[in-house]
């Protein structure tokens, strides 16, 4: 009995997939951007399987993934699940001290230290304190010298992964972020700030071979006085 209602179900869904013309399928997001290129996939299994087939050189490289929003990075899953929610708007978790609402628990945790002052990660070197761990390990690498990311392109290194993300972008070609006035294009969310703050349309018009230099990032003159 149980069999022939899912048949019948699944007949009936079929039927109006094809055959009502106005019917619109629901197409998933593609949530997991390639960190290589700008390819992106639905399943994280899809990705994963893609990158080992088309970029098998980055087959021992730990794997980063890239906000398709945004081409924020991130290490771990749930990370970028945290993040997708701050494009979504979704604020449920809300400080009892300010009023302000975060997107996630941990958000909140991490916000609440800063009214309590509470910084429970210190530098066994230089003794200074930080409120995440992940915030004391990029200031060790300073005292160390550490630096595990290293360029595909040109073999430079860097400490933190988020800087490796932007110096890659000046070999792809890749501007993510652009002004609304102008249409320039900037590797990094900083730069376009300070692009806008500097009053745009009073720099010269971009040339066609600035606007695909991967090496040169624009400045206003007037930065440099």
């Amino acid at each position: 009995m149980f069999e022939n209602s899912a048949m019948a179900l699944l007949s009936l869904t079929h039927k109006t997939e094809y055959e009502n013309p106005n019917h619109v399928p629901n197409k998933p997001a593609k949530r997991f951007v390639c960190d290589m290129c700008p390819e992106g996939f639905v399943y994280m299994r899809c990705l994963l399987a893609h990158r080992n087939t088309t970029h098998p050189e980055a087959a021992n490289r730990e794997l980063v993934l890239r906000c398709a929003l945004c081409s924020r990075s991130f290490a771990h899953l749930n990370s970028l699940r945290r993040h997708l929610k701050s494009h979504s708007g979704e604020r449920n978790y809300l400080c009892n001290v300010c009023g302000k609402s975060l997107s996630s628990r941990e958000h909140l945790k991490f916000h609440i230290r800063i009214h309590t002052g509470y910084k429970p990660y210190a530098c066994k070197t230089c003794g200074k304190s930080f409120v995440k761990k992940c915030n004391l390990t990029l200031h060790e690498r300073v005292h160390s010298g550490e630096k595990p990311y290293v360029c595909s392109h040109c073999g430079k290194a860097f400490s933190q992964r988020s800087t490796l993300v932007i110096h890659e972008r000046y070999h792809s070609g890749a501007r993510p972020y652009t002004c609304g006035v102008c249409g320039r294009g900037f590797v990094a969310k900083g730069l376009l700030s300070m692009h806008l703050k500097t009053s745009c349309v009073d720099l010269p018009p971009v040339t066609a071979r600035e606007m695909h230099s991967p090496k040169v990032e624009r400045v206003d003159p007037r930065l440099l006085d």
